[in-house]
């Protein structure tokens, strides 16, 4: 059986996680700046993706701006960074 694989994104412009490869492909062309990193489970994408766009983004604000604390990243959407 084919094991389920977790990517993680993040760019200038926001983050996510996806276990659909399709729609990664799809939301990667609004991406500014994304990278993109395969996983075998979800907290190891979320690091990914949450670490990732702090270092983008000089610090944790833009991701407490963009994600509130406490909440956990749902899968297969692009949360687009928040402007103050």
């Amino acid at each position: 059986m084919k094991r389920k694989k977790w990517y993680g994104v993040y760019g200038f412009n926001g983050l996510g996680i996806y276990t659909d490869y399709q729609k990664l492909l799809d939301a990667h062309d609004y991406i500014r700046g994304g990278r993109i990193k395969s996983f075998p489970n979800q907290e190891e994408a979320e690091d990914f993706a949450t670490d990732g766009f702090i270092r983008l983004n000089n610090g944790v604000d833009a991701l407490f701006a963009t994600i509130p604390e406490g909440r956990t990243l749902q899968p297969n959407y692009f949360y687009f960074r928040a402007h103050k």
